[in-house]
């Protein structure tokens, strides 16, 4: 996304326009490849009016994004976050009678997890570092760890309670102790994994050598190409840490 210092504001009628003519476009069932039309800045040359991704029919003035002639969005500075947070303390917020935390995870499944706690409804959101469909995805290409993964599960841990339900990105809803096995499962096979890079296997090798066997009639979806991705995820991650 480009940076801009001050973006000059499009008149209300250039607005009012760009809204109907997508309006007439779902009307007339006649879109582009986009599904919306553009039109020039009418204050900026060197930008363009866009709706952002929605159905023609739904665009609102609100909607509307501008971009450069390179067809990048353009950051409005008066559109950045006044609230931000890091790897510190959560950020507590309140919302309609309810006291939202944004608890950050160190990376787990992706570079930018976070827990979301509903203290009053006792609720947490886990994101995808947990799922009781298929095996954990450690998606090393966006930032994922195995370590991450584990710290997130004891970060987990101690947000909630007995009585805490856990919704996971991908299953069903859990309670606390339901991490228990799932962390134990990701322990073992870790293990498992780092005496077959000890030994100077291949990715293939380990592969062949099954060792999520043991559990694979305990995960549901949880065999064939769940597995592969799991061991692979893994093998690539300890191969990396015992060069």
């Amino acid at each position: 996304m480009t940076k801009s210092a001050k973006i000059p504001k499009a008149s209300g009628d250039l607005l009012d326009e760009l809204v109907t003519g997508n309006h007439i476009l779902s009307h007339q069932k006649v879109v582009d490849a986009f599904g919306h039309i553009s039109v020039r800045h009418d204050k900026d040359p060197g930008k363009f009016l866009m709706a952002r991704h929605l159905a023609p029919g739904l665009v609102s003035p609100k909607d509307i994004v501008t971009f450069d002639l390179d067809c990048n969005p353009v950051a409005n500075p008066a559109g950045f976050p006044v609230i931000t947070y890091g790897m510190g303390e959560p950020v507590k917020i309140h919302m309609n009678g309810e006291v939202v935390d944004f608890i950050p995870i160190r990376a787990a499944h992706t570079g930018g997890d976070t827990n979301i706690k509903f203290e009053n409804a006792n609720v947490l959101f886990i994101g995808d570092f947990y799922r009781n469909y298929g095996y954990p995805f450690i998606d090393i290409n966006n930032g994922g760890s195995l370590k991450g993964m584990l710290e997130g599960l004891d970060a987990t841990m101690k947000s909630a309670d007995a009585n805490t339900v856990l919704v996971p990105g991908h299953g069903t809803l859990i309670k606390r102790d339901d991490i228990i096995p799932y962390r134990d499962m990701i322990l073992a096979v870790a293990q498992k994994v780092q005496q077959l890079v000890a030994q100077g296997k291949s990715l293939q090798e380990v592969l062949a050598a099954k060792v999520t066997a043991p559990y694979d009639a305990k995960v549901a979806g949880g065999t064939g190409a769940s597995s592969e991705r799991f061991i692979t995820e893994m093998y690539a991650e300890l191969k990396g840490s015992a060069k």
